[in-house]
Protein backbone atom coordinates (compact mmCIF):
# COMPACT_ATOMS: atom_id res chain seq x y z
CA UNK A 1 0.00 0.00 0.00
CA UNK A 2 1.49 3.30 -0.84
CA UNK A 3 1.22 6.74 1.48
CA UNK A 4 -2.04 8.67 1.93
CA UNK A 5 -1.54 12.22 1.75
CA UNK A 6 -3.06 14.91 3.51
CA UNK A 7 -2.70 18.54 3.95
CA UNK A 8 -3.53 20.30 7.21
CA UNK A 9 -4.33 23.51 8.35
CA UNK A 10 -5.34 25.27 11.37
CA UNK A 11 -7.86 28.34 11.55
CA UNK A 12 -9.56 30.81 14.06
CA UNK A 13 -11.87 31.38 15.65
CA UNK A 14 -12.94 27.20 15.57
CA UNK A 15 -15.85 28.41 16.16
CA UNK A 16 -16.73 30.18 12.95
CA UNK A 17 -18.96 27.31 11.52
CA UNK A 18 -20.81 24.96 14.45
CA UNK A 19 -21.14 22.30 11.65
CA UNK A 20 -18.49 20.75 8.68
CA UNK A 21 -18.14 22.47 5.43
CA UNK A 22 -16.54 21.00 2.36
CA UNK A 23 -14.66 22.43 -0.51
CA UNK A 24 -13.71 20.62 -4.18
CA UNK A 25 -10.62 21.25 -5.22
CA UNK A 26 -8.87 19.09 -8.39
CA UNK A 27 -8.26 15.63 -7.24
CA UNK A 28 -9.70 16.05 -3.43
CA UNK A 29 -11.62 17.93 -0.90
CA UNK A 30 -11.09 20.06 1.72
CA UNK A 31 -13.03 19.64 5.44
CA UNK A 32 -13.11 22.14 7.59
CA UNK A 33 -14.66 21.33 11.18
CA UNK A 34 -14.02 23.71 14.54
CA UNK A 35 -10.88 24.84 13.57
CA UNK A 36 -9.14 22.40 11.48
CA UNK A 37 -8.94 22.00 7.90
CA UNK A 38 -8.00 19.42 5.63
CA UNK A 39 -7.46 18.51 2.15
CA UNK A 40 -7.24 14.49 1.76
CA UNK A 41 -6.21 13.69 -2.13
CA UNK A 42 -8.01 10.72 -3.77
CA UNK A 43 -5.56 8.59 -5.66
CA UNK A 44 -2.47 10.49 -4.95
CA UNK A 45 0.71 9.19 -3.24
CA UNK A 46 3.29 11.96 -4.72
CA UNK A 47 3.80 14.81 -2.72
CA UNK A 48 2.69 17.78 -4.03
CA UNK A 49 4.21 20.70 -5.55
CA UNK A 50 4.39 24.33 -3.59
CA UNK A 51 2.45 26.25 -5.66
CA UNK A 52 -0.46 23.63 -5.90
CA UNK A 53 -0.74 23.50 -2.07
CA UNK A 54 -0.59 27.38 -2.51
CA UNK A 55 -3.65 27.34 -4.81
CA UNK A 56 -5.54 24.92 -2.05
CA UNK A 57 -4.88 27.69 0.59
CA UNK A 58 -5.86 30.11 -1.33
CA UNK A 59 -9.17 28.94 -2.08
CA UNK A 60 -9.31 28.18 1.66
CA UNK A 61 -8.70 31.36 2.43
CA UNK A 62 -11.61 32.98 0.29
CA UNK A 63 -13.54 30.77 1.94
CA UNK A 64 -12.84 31.82 5.12
CA UNK A 65 -13.01 35.54 3.92
CA UNK A 66 -16.70 35.07 2.36
CA UNK A 67 -17.40 33.37 6.03
CA UNK A 68 -15.99 35.97 8.12
CA UNK A 69 -17.69 38.79 5.89
CA UNK A 70 -21.54 36.72 6.74
CA UNK A 71 -20.48 36.25 10.60
CA UNK A 72 -19.23 39.88 10.66
CA UNK A 73 -16.04 38.49 12.29
CA UNK A 74 -11.93 38.26 11.59
CA UNK A 75 -10.20 34.99 10.62
CA UNK A 76 -6.01 33.91 11.08
CA UNK A 77 -5.12 30.89 9.26
CA UNK A 78 -2.39 28.94 9.51
CA UNK A 79 -0.11 27.96 6.94
CA UNK A 80 -0.16 24.58 5.47
CA UNK A 81 1.66 21.58 6.60
CA UNK A 82 1.80 18.28 3.76
CA UNK A 83 1.55 15.05 6.00
CA UNK A 84 2.10 11.97 4.64
CA UNK A 85 0.67 8.51 6.12
CA UNK A 86 1.47 5.18 5.69
CA UNK A 87 0.05 1.97 6.06
CA UNK A 88 0.63 1.53 9.91
CA UNK A 89 -0.40 5.17 10.59
CA UNK A 90 2.76 6.91 10.86
CA UNK A 91 2.71 10.27 9.73
CA UNK A 92 5.56 12.19 8.39
CA UNK A 93 4.81 15.89 8.59
CA UNK A 94 6.33 17.95 5.10
CA UNK A 95 6.13 21.68 6.58
CA UNK A 96 6.56 24.47 3.45
CA UNK A 97 7.32 27.97 4.07
CA UNK A 98 4.83 30.18 5.36
CA UNK A 99 3.16 32.87 4.29
CA UNK A 100 0.37 35.10 4.54
CA UNK A 101 -2.40 33.25 3.03
CA UNK A 102 -5.04 36.14 4.20
CA UNK A 103 -2.82 38.71 2.37
CA UNK A 104 -3.17 36.75 -0.66
CA UNK A 105 -6.75 36.04 -0.39
CA UNK A 106 -7.55 39.86 -0.38
CA UNK A 107 -5.11 39.97 -3.40
CA UNK A 108 -6.84 37.45 -5.08
CA UNK A 109 -10.48 37.44 -4.57
CA UNK A 110 -11.34 39.24 -7.92
CA UNK A 111 -9.00 36.93 -9.91
CA UNK A 112 -11.18 34.18 -11.89
CA UNK A 113 -9.74 30.33 -10.99
CA UNK A 114 -9.18 28.66 -13.92
CA UNK A 115 -7.67 25.48 -12.82
CA UNK A 116 -9.92 24.69 -10.12
CA UNK A 117 -13.41 23.16 -10.52
CA UNK A 118 -14.59 24.64 -6.70
CA UNK A 119 -17.58 23.94 -5.14
CA UNK A 120 -18.83 24.50 -1.92
CA UNK A 121 -21.01 21.88 0.40
CA UNK A 122 -22.33 22.28 3.78
CA UNK A 123 -23.10 20.90 7.20
CA UNK A 124 -27.57 21.50 7.51
CA UNK A 125 -27.54 20.50 10.82
CA UNK A 126 -27.48 24.26 11.71
CA UNK A 127 -29.52 27.21 9.70
CA UNK A 128 -26.91 29.64 10.39
CA UNK A 129 -24.14 27.40 9.31
CA UNK A 130 -26.45 26.78 5.97
CA UNK A 131 -26.73 30.46 5.57
CA UNK A 132 -22.71 30.65 6.24
CA UNK A 133 -22.11 27.48 3.39
CA UNK A 134 -24.80 28.64 0.80
CA UNK A 135 -23.23 32.51 0.96
CA UNK A 136 -19.51 30.92 0.53
CA UNK A 137 -20.78 28.89 -2.09
CA UNK A 138 -22.08 31.77 -4.39
CA UNK A 139 -19.21 33.58 -3.72
CA UNK A 140 -17.00 31.39 -5.19
CA UNK A 141 -18.80 29.94 -7.83
CA UNK A 142 -20.52 33.69 -9.45
CA UNK A 143 -16.79 35.05 -8.43
CA UNK A 144 -15.15 32.72 -10.70
CA UNK A 145 -16.78 34.35 -13.79
CA UNK A 146 -17.81 37.36 -12.53
CA UNK A 147 -14.81 39.71 -11.53
CA UNK A 148 -16.91 42.14 -9.51
CA UNK A 149 -17.69 39.70 -6.50
CA UNK A 150 -14.35 39.14 -5.51
CA UNK A 151 -13.40 42.98 -4.69
CA UNK A 152 -16.84 43.87 -3.02
CA UNK A 153 -16.20 40.78 -0.45
CA UNK A 154 -12.51 41.82 0.18
CA UNK A 155 -14.20 45.51 0.65
CA UNK A 156 -16.84 44.61 3.66
CA UNK A 157 -14.20 41.91 5.37
CA UNK A 158 -11.39 44.88 5.51
CA UNK A 159 -14.14 47.10 6.82
CA UNK A 160 -14.00 44.39 9.79
CA UNK A 161 -10.18 44.07 9.77
CA UNK A 162 -9.65 47.75 9.59
CA UNK A 163 -12.10 49.69 11.34
CA UNK A 164 -10.28 52.87 11.27
CA UNK A 165 -10.46 53.05 7.58
CA UNK A 166 -14.30 51.31 7.34
CA UNK A 167 -16.19 53.78 5.36
CA UNK A 168 -13.43 54.04 2.90
CA UNK A 169 -13.79 50.01 2.49
CA UNK A 170 -17.53 49.95 2.46
CA UNK A 171 -17.86 53.01 -0.34
CA UNK A 172 -16.03 50.66 -2.58
CA UNK A 173 -18.68 48.49 -2.96
CA UNK A 174 -20.43 51.54 -4.33
CA UNK A 175 -17.80 52.64 -6.10
CA UNK A 176 -17.56 48.70 -7.80
CA UNK A 177 -21.51 48.51 -8.21
CA UNK A 178 -22.00 51.50 -10.39
CA UNK A 179 -18.84 51.32 -12.66
CA UNK A 180 -20.83 47.83 -13.34
CA UNK A 181 -24.23 48.51 -13.57
CA UNK A 182 -24.48 52.81 -13.68
CA UNK A 183 -25.61 55.18 -11.65
CA UNK A 184 -27.22 55.13 -8.08
CA UNK A 185 -30.29 54.94 -9.37
CA UNK A 186 -30.05 52.38 -11.84
CA UNK A 187 -28.10 50.01 -8.79
CA UNK A 188 -31.08 50.44 -6.60
CA UNK A 189 -33.00 49.93 -9.36
CA UNK A 190 -31.55 46.69 -10.28
CA UNK A 191 -30.51 45.25 -7.02
CA UNK A 192 -33.97 46.49 -5.33
CA UNK A 193 -32.66 48.39 -2.72
CA UNK A 194 -33.55 51.11 -1.22
CA UNK A 195 -31.75 54.15 -2.89
CA UNK A 196 -31.92 56.40 0.68
CA UNK A 197 -29.91 53.84 1.96
CA UNK A 198 -27.31 54.00 -0.71
CA UNK A 199 -27.68 57.63 -0.20
CA UNK A 200 -26.69 57.35 3.70
CA UNK A 201 -23.93 54.85 2.71
CA UNK A 202 -22.51 57.67 0.62
CA UNK A 203 -23.20 60.25 2.97
CA UNK A 204 -21.55 58.30 5.81
CA UNK A 205 -18.16 57.66 4.09
CA UNK A 206 -18.08 61.43 2.02
CA UNK A 207 -20.09 63.86 4.01
CA UNK A 208 -19.90 62.86 7.70
CA UNK A 209 -17.02 64.05 9.52
CA UNK A 210 -16.07 60.93 10.43
CA UNK A 211 -12.47 59.62 11.71
CA UNK A 212 -13.25 56.10 9.68
CA UNK A 213 -14.47 58.13 6.22
CA UNK A 214 -13.05 59.21 3.32
CA UNK A 215 -12.25 62.74 3.14
CA UNK A 216 -11.02 63.36 6.90
CA UNK A 217 -8.68 66.11 5.81
CA UNK A 218 -11.69 68.16 4.54
CA UNK A 219 -13.21 68.44 7.81
CA UNK A 220 -11.30 71.08 9.51
CA UNK A 221 -13.91 71.43 12.46
CA UNK A 222 -12.71 68.15 14.42
CA UNK A 223 -13.80 64.83 13.31
CA UNK A 224 -15.93 62.39 15.75
CA UNK A 225 -15.63 58.13 16.27
CA UNK A 226 -18.69 56.64 14.04
CA UNK A 227 -21.71 55.54 16.40
CA UNK A 228 -21.61 51.32 16.17
CA UNK A 229 -25.19 52.14 14.81
CA UNK A 230 -23.63 53.70 11.71
CA UNK A 231 -20.97 51.58 11.41
CA UNK A 232 -23.45 48.37 11.20
CA UNK A 233 -25.83 50.68 8.79
CA UNK A 234 -22.70 50.67 6.40
CA UNK A 235 -21.31 46.97 6.43
CA UNK A 236 -25.33 45.66 6.88
CA UNK A 237 -26.08 47.93 3.57
CA UNK A 238 -22.88 47.25 2.00
CA UNK A 239 -23.92 43.08 2.86
CA UNK A 240 -27.14 43.40 1.69
CA UNK A 241 -25.97 45.06 -1.75
CA UNK A 242 -23.70 42.41 -2.45
CA UNK A 243 -26.37 39.69 -1.67
CA UNK A 244 -28.55 40.76 -3.61
CA UNK A 245 -26.02 41.16 -6.56
CA UNK A 246 -24.94 37.61 -5.96
CA UNK A 247 -28.81 36.62 -6.56
CA UNK A 248 -29.67 38.85 -9.37
CA UNK A 249 -26.83 38.44 -11.31
CA UNK A 250 -26.15 34.46 -11.04
CA UNK A 251 -25.43 33.18 -13.92
CA UNK A 252 -26.68 29.42 -13.64
CA UNK A 253 -30.28 31.71 -13.10
CA UNK A 254 -29.72 34.56 -16.07
CA UNK A 255 -27.39 35.50 -18.42
CA UNK A 256 -25.16 38.49 -16.98
CA UNK A 257 -25.95 41.87 -18.41
CA UNK A 258 -24.20 45.11 -17.48
CA UNK A 259 -24.91 48.38 -19.19
CA UNK A 260 -22.66 49.07 -22.21
CA UNK A 261 -22.06 45.29 -22.15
Amino acid sequence: MVPRIVIRWRYRPATLLAGWLTIAFREGQIALDRGHAELSLFDRSSIPHEGWVLDATDLLSRVLTSLSVKARSQFSLKHASVVTIDPTGNETDIRFPERSPLSSSADRLGQIVTETDARVTYSRGASFDAVLGSFAEDVIRIGGQDGAVGPMVKAIYESIADPKNAFVHLYEVLEILTASLGKREQVAEDLAVDEDDISELGRLANSEPLQEGRHRGQNFSGLRPATNDELEFGRNTALRLLCEYLERFDPDKTPLHHPGA
